[in-house]
Parts: structure tokens; C-alpha cells; sequence
């Protein structure tokens, strides 16, 4: 699969992010994994993302930070999955525009390999129809003809 569906994991607790981004790796999906905020932020400056799996309690800059991050800045990922175990009052803080779906934790991993796929391959003929929306026959070929 091309990075048009790429996928970035935003966890602090290594035995979560270690183990989502095995899964992707199974599943032959391009990922990247950081342990805080700051450095998905970085990450969102420098690639495309198809999708973002963000924990809202990490160090240095939160979840929520993030998302605040990608309300003000174009190129966001089409689906922003929180995985949290956070209680349903911090929830009503996240802005549906951004956030697609909460995945809680503990979570299904199947479940969530699922939604991430379905998800990045989504992404991916997306990227691919936009490309062929640009190409235009050559004179002199067949197609043109």
C-alpha cells in the first residue's frame, strides 16, 4: 500500500502503541508511532496522515492538544480515531468535526484493526480517484483519438 494511507499512532503507554502498530504492521498498513503529543504534531507538519489513532492523556502535549492542532491546520487526516479510558465528561470536550469515533480501552484490537483498515484503504482509493481525476489523454493516444 502508498503512503496515501498511512496512519499515525498517539500513545504514551508503550505496550498499546507497540502492540496497534504490530497489528498495522500485519495488516501491511505504513504507520508511525510517537509516545506524546508534541511529537504527533510534528509528525502531522512533515506527512499525510489517512488516519490518526490518538490517546487524549499522553505527556509534553495531550490528546487534546492535538486535536485543538488540527482544527486550524488543513491536510487533516479524514479519520481521527481516540482510543481512551477517559470518562464520558472528558469526552464531551472532543469537537465532531474533527474526532470520527472514540474507540475505548480496553479495546477489541480485531475491532480496531478493522476500523483502521477500512479506514486507511478508504483513504487510499480516495487519494487514487483524485489522481485519475487529473489525468487527461495525451494527444495522439488512443484515448484521445
Amino acid at each position: 500500500m502508498s503512503d496515501a494511507g498511512r496512519v499515525l499512532i498517539a500513545d504514551d503507554d508503550d505496550a498499546i502503541r507497540n502492540l496497534v502498530s504490530k497489528v498495522l504492521e500485519l495488516q501491511g498498513l505504513p504507520h508511525d508511532a510517537v509516545r506524546d503529543g508534541r511529537a504527533a504534531i510534528e509528525c502531522l507538519q512533515k506527512h499525510e496522515y489517512a488516519v490518526l489513532l490518538v490517546d487524549l492523556m499522553m505527556p509534553v502535549m495531550s490528546g487534546y492538544d492535538v486535536l485543538e492542532y488540527m482544527k486550524t491546520h488543513p491536510g487533516r487526516p479524514g479519520t481521527v480515531l481516540v482510543m481512551t479510558a477517559a470518562s464520558d465528561t472528558d469526552l464531551r470536550r472532543l469537537d465532531g468535526n474533527v474526532v470520527t469515533s472514540v474507540v475505548r480501552k480496553p479495546f477489541d484490537i480485531q475491532q480496531l484493526a478493522i476500523l483502521v483498515r477500512d479506514a486507511a484503504l478508504r483513504s487510499a482509493e480516495e487519494a487514487r480517484d483524485q489522481r485519475d481525476d487529473n489525468l487527461l489523454p495525451f494527444p495522439g493516444t488512443a484515448s484521445s483519438e
